[in-house]
C-alpha cells in the first residue's frame, strides 16, 4: 500500500459518532489533514444516505461530508455497542456527537460522568441545535433553524420584499468550522496541559455569530429594525447585482482609482470625472445614477469576460456564476479546489494550503459498515467476537476490511499519549503571539477568534489605522462599531512599513512570534523585503505564516481584490440564492469573509499542532474563492456526483419535503421536515395523523413527487395556528421549525442570553458573544478593541526588556 506524505494530524485518531452536515464536516476536516477519522454510524446509517439525487445508493452530500473516513455500524442504544464504543475510545483522542443534549447520558457514557474521568485526555466535541441551557436548551435543530432563529434568514431577501432562506446550509457549515477551530485550540492546551475536555458549539450561535455588522448597528444604532436590501449596501456604490446579454454580473466596492481603472476597460473614461460619481461620497449620494450608468454601459457585454477584465485590473467584479461555471472554471483547477478519485469520485478541495504537511485525499466515504472488521480486529475484537455483535444486531453493514482508498497510507497507531503535564491556563492559547498585519474582514474574523481564545495578538497599523475603523457608526474620533465588532482582544502597534527603520522593528517583533498573517497585494512583501521564502523562513524557522488572498497566488485571477460580494458571486453562493423567477441576490450577511478568517484560524493551528512534532513552521494558503467554495454542500457535491445543478428555489428545499415557509394566525414560521419519523410526527401534533400513512407521503421520496399536496395541507393546520405555541409544541415533539427572527428578535432572544451571545462589558460596550463553548479553558473578552498604535510603547519596551 503506498504511503502518502505527512499531514499535520497524522498522530490523532477520533471517533465521529455525527450524522447530517455540520459535524461530519469537522470529521472530515480533520481526515483530510491526516487523522484517523473512525465514522460510526446506527443501524439504519447516517440519514444523508438517502437524502437527494442518489449516486448508486448514495446521495452526494453523504459523500461531500465524508471523505478520508473509515466506517463501521453499531447501535449504541444497547449495552454491547456502548461497551464496544468505550473499548474504541480507549485508543482515541477526539469524539464528536451532535445527538439531541442528553442522549449520551441516558445511554450512561456522557462526558463529565463518565468519560472525562476514565479518559481525562480525551477531547469531546459536541455539536447542538441550541445547546444545552436556555428556553431552547435541547431542542432539535438543523441549519435552517439554526438561521431562522439567529436572524440569517431575517435579513435576506429584495428590499421592501418576503424573508427569503439562505439556500446554502451556512448555519451547519460554520458551526462546524468553529467546531474545527475550538478542537484544535483544545489539542493545543492538552499539549501543555495533558488534559482533555468538552467542545460544544450551536447552529444558534454560530448563526448569531455572523450578524456582522448587523449586531454592532443594533447596539450602538438607534435601534430601528434592519431592513432588508437585496443586494445593495447603504454605504457603499456601486453595490449590486446588474443584468448583461448574457448573465449577471456584480459590481463591488470601488475606490477612485477602481472607478477610474473600471471607466477606461468600459471606455469611458469621462464617467470618472462626473462630479456626481468622482469621489466615494458622491457615489453613495447619486448611487441609483451611478448604477443606471454602468447597467448601460454592461448591458451588451458577456457577464464572465467583463467581469475577469475588471478583476484582473484590480476592480472588485465578479460574474455570478452557477454551478457547472464556477467547478469548470481555470481558477478553480489552478488551486486543485476539486478532488477527484476512483469510481468516479469528485468533492470539493481542501481550502487551507500547508507548505510542508498539506490535506490530502486519501479514502472515499465509506460504503456502510465498510471498515467493520478492519476497525474492531484493531481495537483487539477476534472475529469470533465480530460475528457475535453482528449476530446479536449491535454491528451492522459489511463484515470484512476491503477498502476503497486513493494513495491511502496505514492507519495511524492510537494515540491518546500526550506532552508531559507542564503548565496549565485558564485560556487555550495562552502564550501564542501573533502579529496580524491584515485588514478589513477575513483576516481581523481570524486573528478575533484566536484571541478571544488566549493568543496574544498584535495588530500592526499604519497611522492611518485598518480602513474598517472608518465604517459604520462613528463611536469616537479613531473608531467606528465595525472596526470594533472584530477587534477586540488585540493590542495595536502602530509601524510606517515604507520606513527601514519600522521594518526593522517588525522583524524584532517576527522574532518573538509564533504566527504572522497578513493580506496584501500579491508581491508586497517581497518588495517590502519581508518576503516568506526569501526571507522569513531562513530567518524565522518554527514561525507559522498565514497569507489571506483573494483567489490564490497563482492562476488567471491572480491579482483580483479581496472582496466579499465577489466571492459570493464566482463561486455560485450568490447564484442560487433568491426567488425562483427573480435575479440571484447577494447574501446579506458576509459568509465569503467569516469563513475566509475561520479556515485561516483553522489553517494556523493546524500548523500548531505539527510544529510540536517537527519543531518547524511552515506557510498557510487560505484563498476568498477557496474558503467560500466550501460553503457549496450539498449543491456543490449534488453536481460533481449527480450531475444535478442547484438552481433558485426561494423558501423551498430541493431534497426535503415539507420545508418552507408557513403563514400561521400569528406571523410567519419556518418548517422543515428531514426524516419520515419527522414527518409522522409533524402529523401527530397536527392533528392529522392520518396524512402519515397516506402512500403519498409516508416516504421522503414520494413526498418529494407530491410536494405541492404536502404544502397544501400543511398550510391549512397551520393558518389557525399561534406561532409561537406551535414552534414550541413542534420542537419538543423533535420536529424542526422556527420563527423567522430580525436581527433585534434573534439577539434579544432569552436563548441568546442564556447562552451569552450578547455581552454587555463595563464601560456601556456591548458586543456579540463566543460561539465555542470550551468546559476548562473558555474564551474570554479581556481587552476593548484598541486605538490606532495604542499599545505601541508598550509592545516596544517589553521587546527591549
Amino acid at each position: 500500500m503506498k504511503n502518502t506524505p505527512k499531514s499535520a494530524l497524522n498522530d490523532l485518531r477520533v471517533i465521529d459518532l455525527s450524522t447530517v452536515a455540520a459535524a461530519p464536516s469537522l470529521g472530515q476536516t480533520l481526515g483530510d489533514h491526516g487523522a484517523d477519522v473512525i465514522k460510526i454510524e446506527p443501524p439504519a446509517g447516517d440519514e444523508t444516505r438517502r437524502m437527494g439525487p442518489l449516486k448508486g445508493t448514495t446521495n452526494p452530500q453523504f459523500i461531500g461530508m465524508n471523505r478520508n473516513k473509515r466506517g463501521i455500524a453499531l447501535d449504541l442504544s444497547k449495552d454491547a455497542g456502548q461497551q464496544t464504543l468505550l473499548k474504541l475510545l480507549e485508543g482515541a483522542d477526539v469524539l464528536i456527537d451532535n445527538f439531541k443534549t442528553g442522549t449520551m447520558e441516558k445511554w450512561g457514557i456522557g462526558y463529565q460522568a463518565v468519560l472525562a474521568e476514565r479518559f481525562p485526555q480525551l477531547i469531546h466535541c459536541r455539536i447542538t441545535g441550541f445547546g444545552a441551557n436556555g428556553p431552547l436548551g435541547g431542542l432539535p435543530g438543523y441549519d435552517g433553524i439554526g438561521q431562522a432563529f439567529g436572524g440569517l434568514t431575517g435579513l435576506n431577501g429584495e428590499a421592501n420584499g418576503e424573508a427569503i432562506r439562505i439556500p446554502t446550509p451556512q448555519a451547519d457549515l460554520v458551526t462546524g468550522l468553529y467546531a474545527t477551530i475550538g478542537l484544535l485550540a483544545a489539542l493545543e492546551e492538552r499539549s501543555h496541559s495533558g488534559r482533555g475536555q468538552l467542545v460544544e458549539v450551536s447552529l444558534m450561535d454560530s448563526s448569531i455569530s455572523l450578524l456582522y455588522p448587523y449586531a454592532t448597528d443594533w447596539f450602538y444604532g438607534d435601534k430601528k429594525v434592519q431592513p432588508r436590501m437585496g443586494s445593495e449596501n447603504p454605504a457603499r456604490s456601486p453595490h449590486t447585482v446588474i443584468k448583461t446579454i448574457t448573465g449577471y454580473i456584480f459590481m463591488g466596492h470601488f475606490s477612485d482609482e477602481q472607478l477610474k481603472t473600471c471607466c477606461k476597460i468600459l471606455n469611458n473614461a469621462a464617467l470618472a470625472d462626473d462630479k456626481r460619481f468622482s469621489t466615494e461620497d458622491s457615489r453613495i449620494f447619486n448611487r441609483q445614477a451611478f448604477i443606471d450608468e454602468l447597467k448601460r454601459l454592461l448591458e451588451n457585454k458577456n457577464h464572465i469576460k467583463i467581469a475577469e477584465q475588471l478583476l484582473a485590473a484590480g476592480v472588485p467584479a465578479g460574474a455570478v456564476l452557477t454551478a457547472p461555471e464556477t467547478f469548470n472554471h481555470p481558477q478553480i483547477k489552478d488551486q486543485n479546489l476539486l478532488l477527484e478519485g476512483d469510481n468516479h469520485f469528485k468533492a470539493i478541495g481542501i481550502p487551507v494550503k500547508l507548505s510542508r504537511t498539506p490535506g490530502q485525499l486519501r479514502r472515499l466515504p465509506p460504503d456502510f459498515g465498510e471498515h467493520n472488521a478492519q476497525v474492531l480486529s484493531e481495537a483487539g475484537y477476534t472475529a469470533a467476537d465480530i460475528q457475535l455483535l453482528q449476530k446479536n444486531k449491535i454491528l451492522f453493514g459489511k463484515n470484512n476490511a476491503n477498502t476503497h482508498t486513493t494513495n491511502q497510507s496505514h492507519p495511524p497507531t492510537p494515540s491518546n499519549k500526550v506532552a508531559v503535564k507542564t503548565t496549565e491556563s485558564n485560556s487555550s492559547l495562552a502564550g501564542l503571539r501573533i502579529i496580524d498585519l491584515s485588514s478589513h474582514l477575513s483576516g481581523a474574523w481570524g486573528t478575533q477568534i484566536l484571541g478571544d481564545l488566549g493568543a496574544d495578538v498584535i495588530k500592526v497599523e499604519s497611522e492611518q489605522g485598518d480602513p474598517t475603523r472608518t465604517e459604520g457608526i462613528p463611536l469616537d474620533s479613531e473608531m467606528s462599531s465595525h472596526f470594533v465588532a472584530l477587534n477586540r482582544n488585540k493590542r495595536s502597534l502602530c509601524l510606517d512599513l515604507q520606513q527601514i527603520k519600522h521594518r526593522d522593528e517588525l522583524l524584532k517583533q517576527i522574532e518573538q512570534a509564533d504566527v504572522l498573517i497578513e493580506n496584501f497585494p500579491k508581491g508586497m512583501m517581497e518588495k517590502l523585503g519581508l518576503g516568506y521564502e526569501t526571507t522569513l523562513k531562513n530567518c524565522f524557522p518554527q514561525l507559522i505564516y498565514c497569507r489571506i488572498t483573494a483567489f490564490g497566488d497563482t492562476g488567471p485571477l491572480a491579482n483580483g481584490p479581496l472582496d466579499e460580494g465577489v466571492g459570493q458571486a464566482m463561486s455560485s453562493l450568490m447564484s442560487i440564492n433568491g426567488p425562483p423567477a427573480g435575479a440571484p441576490l447577494k447574501i446579506p450577511n458576509p459568509i465569503s469573509s467569516a469563513s475566509t478568517g475561520m479556515v485561516a484560524a483553522s489553517g494556523i493551528l493546524l500548523a500548531l499542532h505539527e510544529r510540536h512534532q517537527s519543531g518547524l513552521g511552515q506557510k498557510v494558503e487560505c484563498s476568498q474563492l477557496s474558503a467560500t467554495i466550501t460553503m457549496q454542500n450539498p449543491f456543490g457535491p449534488d453536481w460533481l456526483n449527480a450531475g444535478v445543478a442547484p438552481r433558485r428555489l426561494g423558501n423551498k428545499h430541493p431534497n426535503a419535503v415539507p420545508y418552507d415557509f408557513y403563514k400561521t394566525q400569528k406571523g410567519t414560521m419556518m418548517l422543515l421536515v428531514a426524516n419520515d419519523r419527522q414527518f409522522e410526527r409533524l402529523c401527530q401534533v397536527l392533528g392529522i395523523p392520518e396524512v402519515a400513512d397516506d402512500p403519498r407521503f409516508t416516504h421522503s421520496v414520494s413526498r418529494i413527487q407530491h410536494p405541492d399536496e404536502v404544502g397544501a395541507i400543511i398550510e391549512k393546520q397551520l393558518a389557525t395556528q399561534d406561532s409561537e405555541e406551535i414552534i414550541m409544541k413542534l420542537l419538543r415533539a423533535g420536529v424542526p421549525a422556527a420563527p423567522i427572527s430580525s436581527v433585534s428578535e434573534a439577539l434579544e432572544h432569552p436563548q441568546t442570553d442564556a447562552r451569552q451571545m450578547v455581552l454587555n462589558m463595563p464601560g456601556g460596550a456591548t458586543y456579540l458573544g463566543f460561539p465555542i463553548k470550551m468546559s476548562r479553558t473558555p474564551a474570554q473578552i479581556y481587552r476593548k478593541p484598541p486605538m490606532i498604535g495604542q499599545h505601541t510603547k508598550e509592545i516596544l519596551d517589553s521587546q527591549q526588556e
